[in-house]
């Protein structure tokens, strides 16, 4: 069977499409503070309503797809590993970078203010009357590490003990104020919240993700720890899923999520108009959401 379509309705679906103006998501996760940074680009999608958006996840094939895209005009990514930072060099259009882990990523960065969430946890847990400070990550990422120096810079200007603990590798990285903590050498399930048992109570757990989190409670549990009146336990992104579905609820670091991905998209349109923008914006955290977990 033959359609005939309209000529006017035809040169309309070309002017249209051609109006379309393709922007990359790249490293975006479907839900927690990668959501947050999704809402804060659609607030700014309603000045373009051209955008459309592309998400390429974190797969390489989906990233090789995005990259091929006719009319790609833009990119905001989270840049983890160089592999993906070459390859969107190699792409060579405007790239925001979110993640801003690579010191030497050329992209224009947009994160939070270094150490400011280490330092607004720190001093949370301070002002609740905890003297004693563990702050858990679970490798040592750049992000992490600038959380650790956020604590380690409150923690030394208030001369309060404070220990960082990597899960990964079952190690204290660093102690201010007290001796480092040690590792349990078994192969028991818990064996690694050992650490745990090592600081004098109370003290407050900060955690560089609400993930971890979720997963100290469960520490203090096997080990008859109360939260909080043992352990007091603040995350960080204000994950809804992982902060109400803890037992306790979980109190957590609220990130700029939606102003940085508001501002992302601002840059980004910057650059697709062959606009210049800083190489580094850096945001506050939003406050803290207090649960039952403090």
């Amino acid at each position: 069977m033959h359609i005939e379509t309209h000529p006017d309705a035809l040169r309309l679906y070309e002017s249209i499409n051609s109006q379309w103006e393709n922007i990359g998501l790249v490293g975006f996760n479907p839900a927690g503070y990668d959501a947050q940074i999704l809402k804060g680009i659609n607030q700014f999608r309603t000045q373009r309503p051209q955008w459309v958006l592309r998400d390429a996840g974190h797969q390489e094939y989906l990233l090789k797809t995005l990259l091929r895209t006719p009319n790609l005009q833009g990119i905001i990514a989270n840049v983890t590993d160089h592999k993906r930072m070459e390859q969107l060099q190699a792409w060579g259009g405007p790239v925001i970078d979110i993640a801003a882990l690579l010191p030497d990523s050329p992209f224009p960065q947009l994160s939070a203010t270094p150490g400011s969430i280490g330092e607004m946890g720190a001093r949370y847990l301070h002002e609740k009357g905890l003297k004693k400070i563990l702050y858990v990550s679970g490798m040592n990422w750049n992000f992490e590490i600038d959380r650790w120096q956020g604590v380690r810079s409150y923690c030394q200007k208030h001369k309060l003990p404070a220990w960082w603990w990597v899960w990964s590798e079952n190690k204290c990285m660093d102690a201010i104020h007290a001796d480092p903590l040690s590792p349990l050498l078994d192969s028991s399930p818990f064996s690694a919240f050992h650490f745990l048992t090592q600081i004098e109570k109370p003290f407050g757990a900060f955690m560089a993700m609400d993930r971890m989190a979720v997963q100290l409670c469960d520490g203090c549990r096997y080990y008859d720890l109360v939260v909080p009146k043992d352990v007091a336990i603040l995350g960080v992104d204000n994950n809804r899923y992982y902060c109400e579905s803890c037992t306790p609820p979980l109190s957590s670091v609220m990130m700029p999520g939606e102003q940085i991905g508001f501002q992302a998209a601002e840059l980004l349109d910057k650059l697709m108009k062959g606009g210049e923008v800083p190489k580094f914006t850096r945001l506050d955290p939003v406050g803290i959401k207090e649960r039952a977990s403090t």
